[in-house]
């Protein structure tokens, strides 16, 4: 391999690795905001109009959030159907709409870890990057949404399935 040939091969890696790194610290940043029920539980209301779910709080992250949901490809860690079956009392509480459950998907069940899909389990990746991207575990910590956003965003540089762990992280009904 010739020298200039090695040098580009370096460059590259480089910024390969500098990518995925301002990926990780951009997701991080976003996903560690409050709702505003969070900040002010006190102030927390049903909203019931248009199209909100009649027993939901509307968790609100922010602009900076719902960018970073609009970008991500959901279908890659969320099946309606396989959430339904998991997780019966939230199709019931959200009248079998997929489009609700989604919803409530993308703005609780990531936060609580709950498995969406039958190919990814959050636990499981968090395993796999603790021995293959230290900087992710040091950025992310336990954040599951964290680990949920930059498995979307960096899909095809990593195995496309993470199977089921035994344990499900929270099997709530909010």
């Amino acid at each position: 391999m010739k020298i200039v040939d090695f040098f580009i091969f370096c460059v590259i890696i480089i910024k390969t690795v500098v990518l995925k790194s301002c990926i990780a610290e951009n997701i991080s940043t976003i996903t560690s905001l409050e709702s505003k029920p969070e900040k002010y539980d006190s102030c927390c209301v049903v909203d019931m109009r248009d199209d909100e779910a009649a027993y939901d709080v509307n968790w609100d992250y922010g602009v900076d959030y719902e960018e970073q949901v609009a970008l991500c490809d959901w279908s890659e860690v969320f099946d309606a159907e396989y959430y339904m079956d998991k997780f019966p009392m939230l199709a019931l509480q959200y009248h079998y709409d997929e489009d609700q459950l989604l919803r409530q998907f993308q703005t609780v069940g990531v936060h609580k870890g709950r498995q969406g899909c039958e190919d990814f389990n959050v636990g499981a990746y968090m395993d796999w990057c603790a021995e293959n991207s230290g900087y992710v575990v040091e950025l992310f910590d336990d954040d599951y949404a964290a680990y949920y956003m930059f498995y979307m965003s960096s899909v095809d540089d990593q195995p496309k399935k993470f199977p089921a762990a035994a344990i499900q992280p929270s099997t709530g009904t909010s």
